[in-house]
Parts: C-alpha cells; structure tokens; sequence
C-alpha cells in the first residue's frame, strides 16, 4: 500500500521537479506565463502582445530529459486569440508520470482561419453573416455575395465578449451555395454565455481525403484505425527533406458533409521518405472512421 501511495504523491506534484522557466516567449509578441504541471494536466497562460488575430494557436510542451528524450508530453490548441488578449492552454499530458526530466521544450504553430470578418454589420464585398444566440443555441443567416458556389463554403464563427476575448468557436458547412443565395443555420454551443460580438472566418477550400489512407502530396498518412476512442495509424514523409516540429490538424467530414471533431497531431521530426506511428485519444466516443479528412498544417 505504500509504494502505491508514493506513487500517487508523485503524480500530484506540481512542475518542481526540474529547473525550467515558468515564464517564457515563444516568438516575438507571443508569450506564455505561469507553466506548471499539476494534477494530470498541463496549464499555462499564452498571450499575445503584438500580433494580429490567431485563429487558432497549437501547442505542444513535453518534458526532457539532457539527453533529448522526451518522457511526457502534453498537446492542445487554443481557439482564438486576439491582439492585447491572453488564453489558457490546459491539456491533458500523456507519458511516464514520474521519470526525471531536466527541462521543458514548447513548440507553437497556427492553424490557419482566414481572415476575421464582423458579423451582423452592412454587407462585407463576398459574404454577409447575421446571428444570435438564445441560451445554448446560435443560429442565423449566411449569405453568399460572391464567391464561388460550386465548392462547399467553410466558415468558423467567433463569439466574443466586449474586450475582444473569445467565448466559443463553432464551424459552419454550407455545401454548394450559390452566389446571391442565403441559408439558414443553427448549431449548439457549449455553454450559456452572452456574447458581446460575433465574428467570422472564411476558410479556404480543402479536399475531403479518404478516411484511412491519404495525403496532401507530402505529407501521407495511412492504416488509419479507430477503436475504443483512440485513433492509430502512420504520418510519412514524401518529400525529399526532414520536415521538423510539424502540426498536423484531422478534422472528420461526416456522411452529410458537416465538419466534426478535430484530431491535433505533433511530430518533432518526420524523416524524409519514412513513416511515423501515432495514436491519440480521442474527446468523444466514435466507434468508425468517418466518411473522409480535411488536412491542415500548422504554420510558423
């Protein structure tokens, strides 16, 4: 019995274990304050103090020991982070809870969202979106003004309170909308919150990829597996060059086209012409893989 509690003291004590800087700057205007360990989790403090509206910022800090290998690791993304604003990052850390480790590494990259558009305003040159939310539900009008129809749109919409802070995220799928046509929309949101501002992003267009074997032209993934809530399979390489601290970003297409839940992936290293396996848990309970993937990758 007492080995077992040792070890569940040890589990439970906070980041002390190795000199690290608790403050630190992961690039110019982006910082993050007050890193620890504790509980389980990672949580830190990121804020940006210069740069122009982050969409969506992925992060990864682990654990290493002097020689570079990593014994934990924890991996998460914030959504939206505006300029003069700070977020939490909190996320579950994944490896061996008690090795020694000798300093913290953290490695960022953005998720590209488009450019932030207002809501509910006179009528932006392609597009216009109104919207309210009553409760938990949003819902609201989107109108094309001008681009294309014959691709499905992709929008994320923002809610925010009044000093610009994000309070919720949500996707919106419109498919095959034509110019001067609009469509009704209504989705559920996490949590009762009373928004100040709306705001919205038009993403790029992506193709769906096959659900178990698929890619970009360099990056490949292949042996896609689902099972009790953790996704396994391969990330390789086809270029002809290392690609080093690489964000890459699933996010599932279900059977009627919508966008799902999003799977976050971080590979310190993926060598040239070879293959890497992974798993990852998985927040929500899927027991298939879904009809297809949108496939980003972070950008520094």
């Amino acid at each position: 019995m007492r080995p077992l509690l040792f070890l569940l003291c040890l589990l439970l004590l906070p980041l002390t274990a190795a000199a690290f800087d608790t403050d630190g700057v992961l690039t110019d205007g982006l910082n993050y304050h007050d890193l620890r360990r504790a509980y389980g989790r990672v949580r830190a403090t990121v804020c940006n103090d210069r740069l122009p509206f982050i969409g969506e910022l992925a992060l990864w800090v682990a654990g290493l020991t002097d020689d570079g290998k990593t014994v934990w690791w924890a991996l998460d993304s914030i959504d939206g982070l505006a300029n003069g604003q700070c977020a939490r990052f909190d996320a579950p850390w994944e490896g061996s809870g008690v090795a020694d480790y000798d300093r913290v590494r953290l490695r960022w990259a953005i998720i590209p969202t488009g450019k932030l558009l207002p809501a509910n305003v006179p009528l932006n040159p392609s597009s216009s979106l109104q919207v309210a939310q009553s409760d938990r539900q949003a819902s609201g009008e989107f109108c094309n003004r001008g681009l294309p129809g014959d691709v499905p749109l992709r929008l994320l919409l923002f809610a925010r309170d009044d000093h610009g802070r994000v309070l919720w995220r949500e996707p919106l799928f419109f498919d095959s909308l034509p110019s001067g046509e609009c469509r009704r929309f209504s989705v559920e949101v996490e949590r009762v919150v009373y928004p100040d501002d709306f705001s919205y992003s038009l993403l790029p267009p992506l193709p769906v990829l096959p659900p178990a074997a698929g890619g970009d032209g360099t990056v490949r993934y292949r042996n896609f597996q689902l099972r009790d809530e953790m996704l396994r399979g391969e990330v390789c390489n086809d270029g002809a060059a290392p690609l080093r601290q690489t964000f890459l970003k699933f996010q599932a297409v279900a059977g009627d086209g919508h966008i799902r839940w999003p799977v976050l992936l971080y590979f310190e290293e993926l060598p040239a012409g070879g293959c890497t396996r992974f798993y990852r848990q998985l927040s929500l309970w899927q027991d298939r893989l879904p009809s297809g993937w949108l496939l980003q990758r972070g950008q520094r």
